[in-house]
């Protein structure tokens, strides 16, 4: 159920004051990548988010039930696409 602040909402809300397009643009943008999981995976590993990520990140929290931030050690492994999936899938 939504329960981001106003704040959240003036701040993130969409470009037509509704939806998470803004805040998932914004956070694509800086190199972030959304996982089939609906996590985030950092632009770099060692990656500490701003506070407008931090912002943009805590509205898809509140608002759309994301997952937040994904530092697992597999989103390193070479096998795994921007979507966190293994491209050999069919040899797992």
């Amino acid at each position: 159920m939504p329960s981001a602040s106003p704040e959240q909402r003036r701040a993130w809300g969409g470009y037509n004051g509704i939806g998470e397009d803004k805040a998932e643009d914004f956070l694509k943008g800086r190199g972030w990548v959304l996982t089939n999981k609906w996590t985030w995976v950092p632009p770099t590993l060692g990656h500490f988010a701003t506070d407008e990520e931090h912002g943009a990140i805590g509205f898809l929290i509140d608002e759309w039930d994301y997952g937040g931030i994904d530092r697992g050690p597999r989103r390193m492994d070479p096998r795994y696409n921007n979507c966190c999936r293994p491209k050999d899938a069919a040899k797992w």
